[in-house]
């Protein structure tokens, strides 16, 4: 296993034992996999709107077989000596990529990536922005690809054409779906790379497609590695009960909310502190409720906190003393405490799979819709 489930849930466990069983029975993980859209609704046209709406499962499996070419291409990009990759972030679609930034940092000899927040009305790449043009890679990422969005493309557009002329289509590559405006401009303007992520996945389920891998790639990421450990945890969500981790997760995340733990509060190292931007999105989103997440320094956070269920991602290797000890309080306090051990900062792709199983586990342990 890519990495481990190990709680202590003393008040919960009961729950969670009940929950598992009943999804066992129902062969709930099973029929996650046919895409059966009855797990969560009996609602004809709601079943029907939920066609298509799991096609992320297949990420990592088809993903793999486009490992090589994403290599290749930040070789490429490396070799003709680009200085920096530019992701121009239009929508949520691409903040697994950040995460994976915010976590793994630059690597040596490679370009450096840097992230920018493209979503707000009027953004412009102002003096606050002075990219050297001529040897800058731009990224744009965005799901719907709608016209509204491209602004800030086109003026990037604009700016590389001063210095490149005809040649400025070479330092873009899109990513989005099928025929959306982002396509047809990148076509238009022979960009270096179109990038199509399979339809009908809403954005924060693409950390395993282009969206997310495309710039882990060419920041020099081994995304075949990242890849293979989030295959591995797709094959781990195929098996059912305590075997199935994704299953596990949720079924937790979904008894803590029926015993009124609404509240997820993560304890995260320094390392992964960034992975909490995309479950927040992710479980407001899908089940209607944010994360509480666990502010600088753990001011706020006190083991009378009984609206709380408490995950925390551990790294092997890395000691976090000062998460430990509130961990041992919490514990002590007979509080329930999930704590999730990576095995190392490669398994965050593993976490995205796990984390987007156990949403569609707790989503049918409340009853709920997680796409409505």
């Amino acid at each position: 296993m890519t990495s481990e489930v190990l709680p202590n849930l003393l008040s919960l466990q009961e729950a969670v034992n009940a929950a598992l069983a009943k999804l066992d029975v129902e062969d709930f993980a099973a029929r996650v996999w046919k895409n059966d859209p009855t797990l969560w609704t009996t609602d004809p046209t709601a079943q029907a709107q939920l066609a298509g709406r799991l096609g992320w499962l297949d990420l990592p499996d088809t993903m793999q077989s486009r490992g090589p070419d994403l290599l290749e291409l930040a070789q490429s990009i490396k070799d003709e000596g680009y200085k920096h990759i530019v992701l121009l972030c239009l929508d949520n679609s691409s903040l697994g990529g950040v995460v994976l930034w915010q976590s793994l940092g630059n690597v040596s000899g490679y370009p450096e990536l840097v992230v920018v927040d493209a979503t707000e009305p009027g953004f412009s790449l102002r003096q606050d922005h002075p990219f050297d043009y001529e040897t800058t890679i731009f990224v744009i990422s965005s799901v719907t690809g709608s016209p509204d969005r491209l602004p800030a493309l086109v003026e990037c557009f604009e700016r590389v054409s001063a210095v490149r002329g005809e040649q400025a289509g070479e330092n873009f590559i899109a990513i989005t779906n099928p025929g959306t405006a982002l396509e047809r401009v990148g076509r238009e303007r022979k960009f270096r790379e179109v990038y199509l992520n399979p339809p009908g996945i809403g954005g924060l389920y693409l950390a395993l497609s282009y969206s997310g891998l495309v710039p882990a790639a060419l920041a020099g990421y081994n995304v075949r590695e990242m890849l293979s450990r989030a295959a591995i945890m797709a094959e781990e969500c195929l098996k059912p009960g305590l075997d199935n981790p994704g299953l596990h997760l949720g079924c937790i995340l979904g008894s803590a909310a029926m015993q009124d733990r609404r509240r997820i509060r993560l304890i995260l190292p320094p390392s992964v502190e960034s992975f909490k931007l995309w479950v927040n999105q992710l479980l407001a989103g899908s089940l209607g409720r944010a994360l509480d997440p666990v502010p600088p320094g753990f001011d706020g956070l006190t083991v009378a906190d009984e609206d709380c269920l408490f995950v925390s991602l551990q790294v092997n290797g890395q000691k976090d003393s000062q998460s430990e000890e509130l961990l041992k309080q919490l514990e002590e306090a007979s509080h329930p405490v999930v704590r999730l051990r990576l095995q190392d900062l490669s398994d965050l792709t593993a976490e995205f799979f796990r984390w987007q199983f156990a949403i569609l586990v707790a989503a049918a342990v409340l009853e709920i819709n997680p796409f409505d």
